[in-house]
């Protein structure tokens, strides 16, 4: 479900694209498709959210990508930079510019948006 977001995300950004609404840069669209993903996780059930950390707290080298993922905007929105719960703009600058940052650094990214 986290990666039909994400994905689902790409879709209606292409859309946007078809009808000239579109001004993200490819790194700002990977930013929205990954900030889906965790306004998804918010909207889960207590037991749904269980089953997520679980997988998240699994040592696992072949973690799903989305999971990990997820896991490291939890750690970033848990960082000290920001108030917990009770600065939402103040954490959502802070998630959007280090995830760029971390897109901005991968070497796939960096690849798909022709850095």
């Amino acid at each position: 479900a986290l990666l039909i977001t994400h994905e689902m995300t790409h879709v209606q950004q292409y859309l946007d694209t078809l009808n000239g609404t579109d001004n993200l840069s490819c790194r700002d669209k990977e930013v929205e498709a990954f900030v889906s993903q965790i306004d998804f996780y918010t909207k889960l059930s207590n037991e749904e959210i269980n089953s997520v950390v679980l997988k998240m707290r699994e040592e696992s080298e072949d973690k799903h990508p989305q999971v990990a993922m997820l896991k490291t905007m939890i750690e970033i929105n848990r960082d000290g930079t920001c108030p917990l719960f009770t600065d939402d703009e103040c954490s959502q600058k802070n998630l959007r510019n280090k995830l760029f940052q971390l897109i901005s650094d991968e070497p796939a990214y960096r690849h798909q948006c022709e850095l």
